[in-house]
């Protein structure tokens, strides 16, 4: 499921190399795993032309994930880019909505 140099442990370490397919999967799994009380997700932008693919699967898995009846663990976004979002990424819809806290640090 993850690149070989991934750690599985407490941390979960994706490893530079991951792609937005790995965060997609990792975070749902996470987030369906009754040992997980809350999700930190830190992304450092090593190629901006794969930050929008990366977001869009962090907002998948979640979203994923509170479909499948996974709505009360929190989900924190932390970015390391030379560009901040503009405020917290949204997953979900109406029914399944989550909000995904984000806490820029800029690089």
């Amino acid at each position: 499921m993850l690149p070989t140099a991934a750690t599985l442990d407490n941390p979960v370490d994706l490893i530079a190399s991951a792609g937005a397919g790995d965060f997609q999967r990792t975070i749902e799994a996470l987030l369906a795993a009754g040992d997980v009380d809350a999700l930190l997700a830190i992304y450092t932008a090593i190629d901006s032309r794969q930050t929008d693919a990366i977001l869009e699967a962090i907002r998948e898995g979640v979203r994923a994930a509170r479909r499948r009846g996974y709505t009360t663990k929190p989900v924190v976004l932390c970015m390391m880019a030379a560009t901040p979002l503009g405020g917290p990424l949204r997953a979900g819809d109406r029914v399944h909505r989550a909000r995904i806290r984000y806490l820029p640090m800029l690089m």
